[in-house]
């Protein structure tokens, strides 16, 4: 899945397509910058990240960059980005017991990706 980000004055729009094939044969998917920053009510989940996270075509690094847009846009949010990982990044560690081991890889992960600065 070949993507990019276009970024606004209202909206981020995700334009996404096949490998091989031309950009102009995009799909778009639109995130308002209005909910960007916004949480689930019961948990500090990224309402976007969580609801992109459900569609066939979200990869992970996907969701990452966005995760850094939302940070650099958004600094000031109250979003646990670790939190909100935490069930993307599960099914790749389904066979291990060990929390710290899928919060280190997440918190390496937001590093990479520029969302933490720490």
């Amino acid at each position: 899945m070949a993507y990019r980000f276009e970024i606004d004055k209202t909206a981020i729009t995700i334009f996404h397509w096949l490998e091989g094939k031309e950009p102009k044969d995009s799909h778009k998917y639109f995130v308002s910058l209005i909910t960007l920053a916004y949480t689930r009510k019961e948990n500090l989940v990224s309402e976007s990240i969580a609801h992109l996270s459900e569609k066939s075509w979200v990869t992970t690094q996907m969701l990452y960059e966005l995760a850094e847009i939302t940070q650099r846009l958004y600094p000031l949010n109250n979003i646990d980005w670790t939190q909100t990982f935490v069930p993307i990044e599960e099914e790749y560690f389904s066979n291990s017991s060990e929390g710290a081991e899928l919060e280190a890889h997440i918190y390496n992960n937001l590093k990479k990706f520029g969302v933490i600065k720490n």
